[in-house]
């Protein structure tokens, strides 16, 4: 991917650091050995943003990338003149939300104009009124089709060459402009900053179910893609971008097609599903965010869960496992287990080509009983948060009529709530958000099991299995043994 961007982007590195001659430590505690000519790039990398140019260094960096620590931005040079993009905010709230992202817009540097498109609101006039006072473009469609439709509309007007999908009532500063400057034709054709919810716990007055919803979106906002940025991939830790703010060429935009106007939900999933299949390169800009509210209540925050598990069928119609809730890998396995492995974890640590890495760091690296237990919960946390994302509602069903079904179902309710409630183990409040996380996900799973009977295909409930890793080893293996037979035959 490296080799098609060198000549147009800087790069450089994160969660790495030099800690010896000519050896890199990156995550996972894994030690890697440079050449002279390496190291001395990757200091320039880790001090600031570096062009690229030789065959060496393409292929030193394609590597970085594989571990996920590689960053692009622009070089000036290649960026595209100032004031080519095209901003389009599909709106159904309140003005007020509006007045907001418009007043954020209209900071940007990129903007060549502003779309307002009233996705059939009860709110036409009021907003109509404030999109010209920000001298925006106002379309009003006859009735509620949905995002698809109204950002597919405001699309069809535009005019920039770039466009900016943008949800109402997001807040952001001028940043977004870096991540508008990553796409560029033929290149980075998708970019997207991440979303954050932000927590008014400390900051709003009084006490209430909202700030409760935004201390639990603040750290399990279904928008929120982490702080790692990077490449955008099925197998990559980042699979997909939300529309929520997106970046991307309006020549990729129409002959993708757009948004699919039938999926009320899920059609960015979709949208970047596609992208990806027709090779195009997309990018998550960790490093910029915008900030978007939670849900005003349970009520609403349980229909928006129960949308996005509905879209999971069709979704799984259309990509089959790609669309899966539960990823199970040799990692996850062993994590999970840790606490029960002990000095057997440790040993295949060792086995797993640690050995190496401890001689040339001089580091300690056994991890002591509370590491382990917290690595098994989070991981069990997010095992059990799969399996009732995707079964719960017939595990629900199931338990009324069988015993041994209703026994493990207990297993995995008494697993999930103390996951929950040690990562949560420093939150004031971690009984609440135990109670509102189990609202989230058992209307995710309901939506799930409507989305199954819609699409009429189960496979949104099929785990997949991620043995990369194990390949990857079996796959050295059989190498050295093909040089070792061929060695004694010689």
């Amino acid at each position: 991917m490296i080799n098609r961007l060198w000549d147009s982007y800087n790069f450089s590195l994160r969660e790495c650091e030099l800690v010896g001659p000519n050896l890199i430590s990156v995550p996972a505690r894994i030690a890697l050995k440079l050449s002279e000519a390496g190291t001395f790039v990757i200091k320039r990398a880790l001090e600031s943003p570096i062009s690229i140019s030789t065959p060496a260094e393409i292929r030193l960096f394609e590597r970085l990338q594989n571990f996920g620590l590689v960053a692009v931005s622009p070089m000036p040079s290649k960026q595209l003149k100032a004031r080519d993009t095209s901003v389009i905010i599909p709106c159904f709230d309140p003005p007020d939300r509006l007045r907001n992202t418009l007043k954020c817009a209209k900071e940007l540097r990129c903007a060549l104009e502003i779309i307002v498109v009233d996705d059939g609101s009860c709110f036409v006039s009021e907003n109509r009124a404030i999109s010209e006072q920000f001298g925006a473009k106002f379309i009003a469609l006859d009735k509620n089709y949905g995002p698809a439709r109204a950002r597919n509309a405001g699309a069809a007007k535009a005019s920039g060459s770039l466009l900016l999908f943008l949800d109402c009532a997001l807040s952001f500063d001028s940043s977004l402009d870096e991540t508008v400057a990553l796409v560029l034709p033929g290149l980075i054709e998708i970019a997207a900053p991440r979303i954050r919810t932000l927590d008014s716990w400390d900051t709003a007055p009084g006490r209430s179910i909202k700030k409760l919803i935004d201390n639990y979106e603040s750290t399990n906002s279904a928008l929120d893609l982490g702080e790692r940025e990077g490449f955008v991939g099925s197998k990559r830790s980042c699979s997909y971008l939300p529309s929520t703010a997106i970046a991307i060429v309006k020549e990729t935009f129409c002959a993708l097609g757009g948004f699919d106007e039938s999926m009320r939900l899920g059609e960015d999933v979709d949208l970047i599903k596609r992208a990806l299949l027709d090779q195009r390169t997309i990018y998550y800009n960790a490093k910029n965010t915008v900030s978007h509210p939670s849900r005003d209540s349970l009520i609403s925050l349980c229909k928006q869960r129960f949308g996005y598990g509905r879209s999971s069928g069709p979704l799984a119609k259309l990509y089959g496992r790609q669309i899966s809730h539960e990823v199970v890998d040799e990692f996850a396995l062993i994590s999970m287990f840790a606490p029960l492995l002990g000095e057997a974890l440790r040993a295949a640590a060792v086995c797993l080509d640690r050995r190496r890495t401890i001689k040339l760091l001089n580091i300690n690296t056994r991890p002591n009983s509370k590491e382990l237990i917290d690595i098994s919960m989070v991981e069990m946390r997010r095992s059990t948060k799969n399996i009732i994302r995707s079964r719960g509602t017939f595990l629900l069903i199931g338990s009324l009529v069988s015993p041994r079904l209703r026994q493990w179902s207990i297993k995995i309710a008494v697993l999930y709530g103390i996951s929950n409630l040690w990562v949560n183990k420093k939150n004031n409040h971690k009984i609440s958000l135990l109670a509102i996380s189990v609202l989230d996900d058992i209307s995710y799973s309901m939506g799930v099991v409507a989305g199954m009977v819609t699409a009429q295909t189960p496979t949104a409930i099929k785990p997949t299995f991620n043995l990369s890793f194990s390949k990857s080893l079996a796959k050295a293996a059989k190498a050295k043994a093909a040089l070792y037979l061929n060695s004694i035959k010689s």
